[in-house]
């Protein structure tokens, strides 16, 4: 502790406060009286006021305690509030040296105290930086497809996950006529099961509270009893509408009047176009692409389906309440927002009609062994590794994998260059035959394995966007075409198709499963990597994994933490290179993104806007502040990410690009 201490020198007085600061008056013509007291400098830091807690939750109150500056007996004590570069005094001077403050609000407060002393000058305290946060809460169910009319299988535990004080309750309520109806009362567990004997999606969500700190609520979720009944059960419904409208009869009429006809003439004849699709490949799907001879007649169709679906749907849901409230869910809106998509349509068409035919592969050359290379070495080019894995996946026929399981496995672990994503066994998905899940895991494993990709989320020449949406949707085909005996929770979403082989009808299905299984069944893949219209059209037309670098960043940048909690970017330029998919949009922003112990999906409800635009070329600065916002953080991340057109979105969200770079600050 440094105490006061006095210099007097003829016409005026030093005093030294333990603070640091000095203070001189003067004593004019050797006058008895003194001037007042002036600070001329400081050059120590003063000690700062200490606190209860240096992070609460919005709501609870922290007590500040002032510090003890010097020997003089204090008289009094001022709290101050930082605001912008001058302070502003929280209440009257009082004698107690403590002060109580909160926040209803998130962010960081600065505080300081003004000491006065029964003789000499006043003294500032150093300041304190006080952090609040509200409560967060994600709330989340499980099992994703209950059944009403199964005791087994009808309840569903609601579970929630939150940031709150220790003791925190939770009241989990559901949508009821309008308002949100509580489900029995608070209790201090974040679990609740709920059941139902009937059929459709109800809406819950979780309020979290506590004595001292503001009460918060979670994004709602959705529950839906029998999902695949009822979506089966629109989708007939809705087909029934489409394909009973003039319009539909009209342009169906003039695409099979093309199609029949022609030198020759297509054996046996179409008659319906479900019937087309279902040979949607080689001169069929010729006659009606781009340039074709039927190629007006084929829009035609297509945008009739596109117009006619969701307008019939609208009637749909507007005449039934089950309907309504499943397509209220976010897939479902998802879906709604996309049915009847000629891109959609014509995806699962082709690659239904497109597999390879037993007992002799596609291509006419070499299958399964034969697709490796005989000398055991590998291959000296990325496309020639491609190639074996196009031969394998593509060319090879299904029988193939049933029968050869166990020499596959060790020809493939001989060939170290190749790999499998999961255990050879299969057991991450049990609801899927084990030859369709290893061949999309050797896919998945080696288009991974030829970048040397050490995450699942990094980008490369063949582990990419494209290259990913292309082995979902060859196993999605797959499922269809070898897995629908026996549909369990995989086959419910891919495989119960009503009206049999109605392609149109199949690929909304198909869309539906895809959306259901993007937002609800797969959450652990975020950050997503979306499909975009454009590489769904590309997958399409070459339905082989190609050697493609996704769209990425090239910039000059760095980065600085400045004190404990705020931290900024800058650079001099960036510019995006594009992917070999044409047409997707290059949006692009850089985004702030905070790292948690314990961990709390990013972003939650409530979130500030941690991401700024970039234009193309065009230095700026970035600054943010993360302390206030939460606690338990362990780092920042500097990452740029690509917004694509919402409308151009065939399944999926934003995209993390990680690389081109990531800058991270750590445990400060």
């Amino acid at each position: 502790m440094m105490r006061d201490f006095v210099m007097r020198c003829n016409s005026f007085e030093v005093r030294h406060r333990g603070d640091g600061t000095r203070y001189v008056r003067s004593t004019p013509g050797g006058a008895a009286r003194y001037s007042a007291w002036s600070s001329v400098s400081a050059t120590t830091p003063a000690p700062s006021p200490t606190a209860s807690a240096q992070t609460a939750f919005t709501g609870q109150s922290v007590t500040l305690t002032a510090p003890t500056i010097g020997t003089a007996t204090p008289s009094s004590y001022q709290w101050q509030e930082q605001s912008g570069s001058s302070w502003t005094n929280l209440g009257s001077a009082s004698t107690s040296n403590t002060k109580s403050v909160s926040s209803t609000t998130r962010g960081v407060r600065v505080f300081r105290v003004v000491i006065t002393y029964t003789s000499g000058p006043p003294a500032n305290s150093g300041t304190i930086s006080i952090s609040w946060r509200p409560i967060t809460v994600v709330a989340a169910s499980s099992p994703n497809d209950p059944q009403s009319g199964d005791a087994s299988k009808r309840t569903v535990t609601l579970t929630a996950t939150a940031d709150a004080p220790s003791g925190a309750s939770y009241l989990w309520q559901y949508w009821n006529a309008g308002s949100w109806t509580s489900i029995g009362g608070a209790a201090t567990t974040p679990t609740r099961s709920v059941s139902s004997t009937t059929r459709g999606t109800r809406k819950y969500r979780v309020e979290v509270s506590h004595t001292t700190a503001t009460t918060a609520q979670s994004d709602p979720i959705y529950v839906t009893w029998d999902e695949w009944a009822i979506v089966s059960e629109m989708l007939t419904a809705l087909q029934t509408a489409v394909t009973g409208d003039a319009s539909y009869t009209t342009a169906q009429t003039a695409l099979l009047t093309c199609m029949n006809g022609g030198s020759p003439p297509p054996s046996p004849q179409f008659t319906t176009f479900d019937d087309i699709l279902s040979r949607y490949t080689g001169d069929t799907k010729t006659k009606m692409d781009t340039g074709g001879a039927c190629a007006s007649q084929a829009t035609t169709m297509f945008n009739t389906v596109q117009t006619l679906s969701p307008s019939k749907l609208a009637v749909l849901k507007a005449g039934n309440t089950v309907y309504a409230a499943l397509l209220e869910t976010p897939h479902g809106k998802q879906w709604e927002a996309k049915v009847g998509a000629p891109y959609i349509v014509k995806q699962f068409a082709y690659l239904l009609a497109n597999q390879p035919q037993e007992p002799s592969g596609a291509s006419g050359g070499s299958t399964g062994f034969e697709c490796l290379p005989s000398n055991g070495q590998a291959p000296a080019t990325l496309q020639g590794k491609l190639d074996v894995l196009n031969c394998l996946v593509f060319d090879t026929p299904h029988s193939f994998w049933v029968n050869q399981s166990d020499e596959l496995r060790q020809r493939i672990d001989t060939h170290s260059w190749l790999s499998y994503d999961e255990d050879w066994s299969c057991t991450a998905f049990p609801d899927v035959s084990d030859a369709v899940c290893r061949k999309h895991d050797l896919a998945f494993g080696s288009l991974q394995q030829f970048d040397n990709s050490s995450s699942i989320t990094s980008i490369g020449k063949t582990w990419n966007s494209r290259n990913k949406a292309l082995a979902d949707t060859k196993l999605k085909a797959d499922i269809l075409k070898y897995d629908c005996q026996n549909p369990s929770l995989i086959g419910r979403i891919f495989c119960i198709i009503p009206g049999g082989s109605g392609r149109r009808m199949l690929a909304d299905a198909m869309h539906w499963g895809v959306t259901m299984g993007i937002l609800i069944i797969w959450p652990q893949n975020e950050p997503f990597w979306p499909t975009m219209e454009q590489e769904i059209q590309d997958i399409t037309e070459r339905p082989r994994f190609v050697e493609c670098g996704s769209a990425k960043v090239v910039h000059n940048i760095r980065g600085t933490s400045e004190g404990s909690t705020v931290f900024t970017a800058r650079w001099s330029h960036w510019n995006a290179e594009r992917g070999c998919v044409d047409g997707i949009p290059m949006d692009y922003q850089l985004c702030w993104k905070p790292v948690y112990i314990p961990s709390i999906r990013f972003p939650v409800s409530g979130s500030p806007n941690w991401c700024k635009s970039l234009a193309d070329g065009s230095p700026f600065t970035f600054t943010d502040e993360f302390a206030g916002t939460y606690h338990n953080l362990s780092s920042v991340d500097l990452v740029i990410r690509r917004v694509p057109n919402l409308n151009d979105i065939a399944y999926g969200g934003y995209f993390y690009e990680q690389p081109p770079f990531i800058y991270r600050w750590n445990e400060r």
